[in-house]
């Protein structure tokens, strides 16, 4: 790793190819669990090609020690 941290920056750019989705659950320790659904595809607005992608996740994560959680929910 870097030193002070580093970022996981995955992009969320639209599907401009074809329609498509997916569901993606993950299972952990310390009852942790994940879930991520995303869909996206091209559009026509007003006779001119879009693409749209909506992507919702939630995080529940509890670990080793008591009273620390990292918990969220996101919504691109």
């Amino acid at each position: 790793t870097n030193a002070g941290g580093y970022i996981e920056a995955i992009p969320k750019t639209p599907y401009f190819d074809k329609q498509r989705g997916s569901v993606e659950v993950t299972i952990g320790e310390y009852d942790s669990y994940s879930v991520q659904a995303d869909i996206g595809g091209p559009v026509e607005i007003l006779g001119k090609p879009m693409a749209y992608r909506v992507s919702v996740g939630q995080q529940q994560a509890e670990t080793y020690y008591r009273d620390v959680k990292n918990d969220y929910t996101t919504i691109y």
